[in-house]
């Protein structure tokens, strides 16, 4: 089985995949605020997950897709959402952190999410190892399942996280 790496940006439908994904049998790390997040550095750490995990989200991992693609035989998950909405959920999860001074930088955000987007489409353009799927719009089984492999479940998709208005 390859080896299944979310390479979308913090609060765009992270953690409801990461529960689907488990859902679907993959052994999944989420978080990796533990791991040396050099992949350069840290080759060893990252041979060790992939031996470890069938589905690896979140954290540092979406700048090194390319590295990643090269290097193993793997199937990337671009989670995505409204450039507007993103911003306004990091806005909220950082006042939830007690870290409201982290917010000035909304401006410098939005080219980031807009050049990694970018990026990343036009790296796995032609590819097939690449899903792009939107969660927050409802998306989910019908989307990640084919592109897995995997049948559909009769569980619900598991949206989490899902802010209130």
């Amino acid at each position: 089985m390859s080896t299944v790496f979310c390479i979308g940006m913090n609060k765009t439908g992270t953690t409801s995949l990461a529960q689907a994904l488990t859902m679907l049998g993959f052994k999944t790390l989420h978080s990796m605020r533990r791991v040396n997040r050099s992949l350069n550095k840290s080759q060893k750490i990252m041979i060790d997950l992939v031996s470890k995990y069938d589905a690896i989200l979140d954290g540092w991992m979406y700048k090194h897709y390319k590295e990643l693609d090269q290097t193993y035989n793997g199937k990337f998950i671009l989670t995505c959402r409204d450039l507007d909405s993103w911003i306004e959920s990091r806005i909220k999860h950082n006042m939830r952190m007690g870290k409201p001074s982290r917010n000035k930088d909304k401006d410098k955000w939005h080219i980031e999410y807009n050049t990694h987007y970018y990026q990343v489409r036009k790296y796995f353009k032609g590819k097939n190892n690449l899903l792009e799927i939107d969660i927050t719009q409802g998306e989910g089984w019908e989307r990640l399942c084919p592109f897995l492999g995997k049948e559909i479940p009769y569980e619900p998709f598991p949206y989490l996280n899902v802010a209130k208005n």
